[in-house]
């Protein structure tokens, strides 16, 4: 719930595994980027760690 509730998010889904959650989000530069996941991912109870994937193009994207 805090997760869907940033602005910056976009998509949130909870994926298989032991509570592991799918995030996708828009910045506008790497450094916003950097500031999101330490000033508000990072605070949040519970979040041990983050893998992060940068999209260089998007070739196609819905959502239904």
């Amino acid at each position: 719930d805090v997760l869907a509730k940033l602005e910056e998010s976009q998509y949130v889904a909870v994926t298989t595994g032991t509570y592991d959650i799918f995030l996708w989000v828009s910045v506008h530069s790497s450094e916003d980027l950097g500031n999101f996941l330490k000033e508000k991912v990072g605070q949040i109870d519970g979040i041990r760690r983050t893998e992060t994937f940068v999209n260089l193009f998007i070739k196609k994207r819905t959502f239904i």
